[in-house]
């Protein structure tokens, strides 16, 4: 069995072995997970169904959870009995943000820069948005702008027009472009805030200074081998 999250605490599908009777391996559909009891060799998972709001629970040998970094931390899955050592490998990480933005344009205007194929444009770090890629090799009328770091946690609770804005800004800057004609340029934009999903918390995790040797435990089997992190 796997846990992982869609929306909150989440447990994902995933083929579980045939129960007497059956034929085959069962299918589990989206549950919400409510917590878990183990014992070493098997965990129960108590979980509600998605859309009819009726418990169940499923059996299994092994347990892997790749649940996000700040869902962990801020205990969305309960264990039964806990796991002591988890938590000081959890508080040696750490949730990185990000922002990404992926514009569709009517044209590839950005192929003017250069005669080479143009694969990505960098700005100065002090911008918002400094770092853009293309698709290439494909030719296509895409850009996506990136941002990292303490600046993408700031605009996490910008609204998608003042990210848009931004970045355009940006770009402005990086092909002498003016920004009336990269807002006519514009044809559509798509846009996820991890920091702002409930079901992340973030875009990625990284380990605290000198946390290593807490954060690697996390690597390793838990509660006797049955339950194992990943992600």
């Amino acid at each position: 069995v796997a846990l992982c999250t869609p929306l909150v605490a989440w447990a994902i599908a995933l083929r579980l072995p045939a129960v007497p009777g059956s034929a085959g391996q069962q299918r589990v559909p989206f549950h919400r997970v409510l917590g878990l009891i183990w014992r070493p060799g098997l965990v129960k998972v108590i979980a509600r169904h998605a859309w009819k709001l009726e418990s169940v629970a499923y059996q299994a040998r092994r347990l892997v959870v790749t649940m996000p970094l700040p869902l962990l931390q801020a205990g969305a899955l309960r264990f039964e009995p806990e796991l002591p050592e988890l938590s000081d490998s959890l508080n040696a990480m750490e949730m990185g943000h990000v922002q990404r933005m992926v514009f569709r344009f009517r044209s590839r205007f950005w192929e003017k820069l250069s005669k080479d194929p143009l694969s990505f444009l960098h700005g100065s770090p002090d911008f918002y948005f400094p770092t853009w890629w293309t698709n290439m090799p494909l030719r296509v009328p895409f850009l996506t702008a990136w941002q990292g770091g303490p600046k993408a946690l700031e605009m996490a609770g910008w609204t998608i027009h003042e990210k848009g804005r931004a970045a355009l800004e940006t770009l402005a800057l990086l092909t002498g472009e003016k920004i009336s004609f990269l807002e006519s340029q514009v044809e559509s934009v798509f846009h996820h805030d991890w920091s702002q999903d409930p079901a992340s918390r973030g875009a990625y995790s990284y380990v605290l200074t000198d946390g290593l040797s807490r954060a690697k435990r996390i690597a390793e089997p838990f509660a006797a081998a049955t339950i194992y992190f990943a992600g």
